[in-house]
């Protein structure tokens, strides 16, 4: 006979590791498809923009100043996010 120490650590995971395997699955599955809806809303918004951007190409904006207002409004969404996410994490990860 022998005997196995096991910090309670290693014992609770040992035991819940499937079902946390199985969360992180399904987090990150929800993480994927946020991403793609996220992407899929910013082309619809660009798709909707280029009469705006081919007016302003027709007046003779330059082609900097053209592409500047979509990598802007892409920079603000990331900031946006950054600022409401980061924040929130924190407090979530306090509990």
């Amino acid at each position: 006979m022998s005997a196995v120490l096991l910090s309670l650590r290693q014992q609770t995971v040992v035991q819940f590791n499937a079902p946390l395997l199985a969360l992180l699955g399904a987090t990150g599955l929800i993480l994927v498809l946020t991403c793609a809806n996220i992407a899929s809303l910013l082309l619809a918004k660009g798709e909707s923009s280029s009469h705006e951007l081919a007016v302003r190409v027709a007046l003779g904006g330059s082609m900097g100043r053209v592409a500047r207002v979509p990598l802007v409004e892409g920079v603000v969404l990331c900031f946006a996010g950054c600022l409401l996410g980061v924040p929130l994490a924190v407090v979530i990860l306090k509990f």
